[in-house]
């Protein structure tokens, strides 16, 4: 299977104006080839979640450096039972919640 990984920022995306322009028919190409696009990226969850709808994009995507890795639900045979639901995305959590580095902060 073909899978193609891409940065946002300055790669998929033009860095000043966020255009996706120049890639759209190639995007469609490769949607159309059922070749995966894959965004790799330091944007939240949020963010990606946003353009992946303007991008016409429904696979999985890594945000905020690697710290989660998003799967669209059923996009997979079998459950991911470790990763929590959250709207139509299952997470994958590589690093730890929030919480624990605003305790570290209160406590430096």
């Amino acid at each position: 299977m073909r899978v193609i990984y891409t940065d946002l920022d300055g790669s998929l995306l033009d860095h000043k104006t966020y255009s996706f322009a120049p890639a759209a028919n190639f995007l469609e190409r490769l949607e159309n080839q059922a070749i995966p696009v894959i965004p790799v990226t330091s944007k939240t969850r949020a963010e990606v979640l946003s353009l992946r709808k303007t991008l016409n994009n429904r696979h999985p995507f890594v945000v905020e450096n690697g710290a989660a890795i998003c799967l669209p639900k059923k996009y997979f045979d079998g459950a991911y039972a470790t990763a929590p639901a959250d709207e139509d995305i299952q997470i994958i959590c590589n690093s730890q919640p929030r919480q624990h580095w605003l305790d570290l902060l209160d406590q430096a």
